[in-house]
């Protein structure tokens, strides 16, 4: 099944510091949980999260999408 618009979306994550150091996850937690389509989510995970993924489907987002959500390193 496709994610669709008004659909509450589930995910878990894990955000590391230049793939190392763990900052924050919802590993072993409660999902982060957000109602597709509705522009509540920050973008990367709006943009990651496109119509084309799939209940159940893993991905990564890398790089410069992460800077533009929480801001460059010095």
């Amino acid at each position: 099944m496709s994610m669709q618009d008004n659909q509450v979306v589930n995910f878990i994550y894990t955000l590391r510091f230049h793939g190392e150091e763990l900052i924050e996850t919802s590993a072993g937690k409660d999902p982060a949980t957000y109602l597709h389509g509705h522009g509540n989510v920050i973008p990367v995970v709006r943009k990651s999260h496109g119509r084309e993924k799939q209940v159940g489907d893993e991905f990564e987002v890398n790089g410069g999408v992460l800077a533009d959500a929480y801001g460059r390193s010095p």
